[in-house]
């Protein structure tokens, strides 16, 4: 082989090996600066993650968190997703509400009794008696 085609082949390699080596640090690049720290909080539990997501909705599939029709999601799903984010979801419950014989269903996030009575508007007298049920078996008045 003469001395051209020895310095030809070498130069091919070493390309193709620098070319190899700058895929792999801009590969390493990426994935280290494009690591967010995100501060999840679901149904008031918080939890700190590190995720390469740029929405919030795939932040929750990456976590595997599924979010239903009814629940609250702040930001909205399809906001970007930046470091120190803070992503809160809701689930929202069915909320029974019985006065006499009059029942109301509604859904909402709202977790303790004042806080439901006060968003739907209900401001007791003082006969009024509040019982609250948080573990109805099936079939039974909460």
């Amino acid at each position: 082989m003469d001395n051209r085609k020895t310095i030809n082949l070498l130069s091919n390699k070493m390309l193709f090996i620098g070319m190899i080596t700058a895929a792999a640090v801009l590969l390493v690049g990426w994935f280290v600066f494009s690591a967010k720290n995100v501060t999840l909080i679901v149904d008031g539990k918080p939890l700190s993650i590190v995720v390469h997501s740029g929405t919030v909705e795939e932040v929750l599939d990456e976590t595997g968190i599924k979010v239903g029709p009814e629940d609250e999601v702040r930001p909205s799903e399809t906001s970007k997703v930046y470091d120190n984010s803070v992503i809160v979801v809701a689930r929202k419950q069915k909320v029974e509400i019985y006065d006499g014989t009059e029942k109301r269903e509604t859904f909402m996030t709202m977790r303790s009794v004042p806080e439901i009575l006060s968003a739907l508007g209900i401001t007791l007298g003082k006969d009024d008696e509040v019982e609250a049920n948080l573990n109805p078996k099936a079939g039974e008045i909460p």
